[in-house]
């Protein structure tokens, strides 16, 4: 129970610091306004692929690049 001290401190402190200076938490929508999951490069690994019974079932892997960073 200790252990959760500093850390409770800081998120407060933090908090504290953001509502003084007048800044408000931005909204779910503000944040994902200009998101679009089409956008950008990715690559795809297939790990294995069948097709049984017309069903086709594939095992993959989906890299994306994020800031030149793929992830």
């Amino acid at each position: 129970m200790k252990a959760r001290y500093p850390f409770l401190l800081s998120i407060f402190i933090s908090l504290s610091i953001f509502v003084l200076n007048g800044a408000k938490f931005p909204a779910p929508p503000e944040v994902w306004k200009d998101y679009d999951p089409d956008q950008g490069d990715f690559k795809e690994e297939i790990v294995r692929q069948e097709t049984k019974d017309g069903i086709l079932r594939k095992e993959s892997y989906f890299s994306a690049y994020v800031n030149g960073e793929e992830v």
